[in-house]
Parts: structure tokens; sequence; C-alpha cells
């Protein structure tokens, strides 16, 4: 065989190597997402304190962003959570509502939801008030063994 075709091919599987197994380094977004560049017609992302996460879970993901906004007369809000393990991770989340004064509003949606998230995915966790005495909420987020 010719010496400077096996030293192309050499080159040629060094090079794509890497791309093979992976890199070592961390991801800081998902592989393969697009969002819109121009962000108008977004809800309005808001700075919380409303989020709970287990002390083991905070270790794993963490809250991108929130927002939040109206539907009507009703309240709706997506918490996006980044997973910055390196494996899937599953969650459970639930939201509660509060009116005016402080006081939890019933809803029949509050139990807790099942997720799981890939290694660097963001996903959004959604959420839509049932009463539109709803004003405020908290959203509680758990690693759970699905």
């Amino acid at each position: 065989m010719n010496r400077s075709l096996i030293l192309a091919a050499l080159l040629a599987a060094t090079t794509l190597a890497p791309a093979c197994t992976g890199s070592k380094t961390r991801a800081t977004t998902p592989m393969n997402t697009y969002e819109n560049a121009d962000k108008e017609g977004l809800p309005r992302e808001v700075w919380v304190d409303r989020v709970d996460t287990g002390e083991t879970l905070a270790k794993k993901a963490h809250v991108a962003s929130v927002y939040e906004t109206r539907h009507g007369d009703l309240m709706k809000i997506q918490v996006n959570l980044q997973n910055d393990s390196g494996r899937s991770i599953f969650v459970r989340y639930r939201v509660e509502w509060f009116d005016d004064e402080g006081f939890k509003v019933e809803s029949p949606t509050e139990s807790w939801n099942n997720v799981q998230i890939s290694k660097g995915q963001r996903l959004a966790l959604p959420a839509i008030a049932t009463s539109p005495r709803a004003v405020n909420w908290r959203i509680s987020i758990q690693e759970s063994a699905m």
C-alpha cells in the first residue's frame, strides 16, 4: 500500500476519533437545539425565590430560567431545568398556587409530575393555574427513582 495513503488514513482516523468517542468537556447547552433569536412574543422572564430543590438534585441540575405569563385570566409558568450531570436523571415536580393574600388555592393539578432529563438537556416544566384567584406560585423539584 502506498505510504502516503497509510498516513492519510491514520490522520483521518485520529482526527475523527474524538468526534466518535465524545468530548470530555461538560456541555453547556444540549446538542441540536435551536431557538428564535428574536425574543419578542415570549413570556416575561422573572427572577424568583419560589423554587425548592432537594440537596441531591441541586448538585446535578439548576434552574436556567423561569417565565410567567397569563393565559386568559389564568396564571401560567414555565421553569426551565438544566441537567448538569453526566447522565440522565429523573425528577418529579409540582406547583402550588396562592391567592393575593398568600392563601393556598387548591388545584386538581397539584399532583407530582415525573420526567426524565437527558445529560446536558434543558427541559421546560410547565404549569397553568386552574383558578383566576391564583396570583403567586411555588414549584418543588426533587430527584426521583422513577
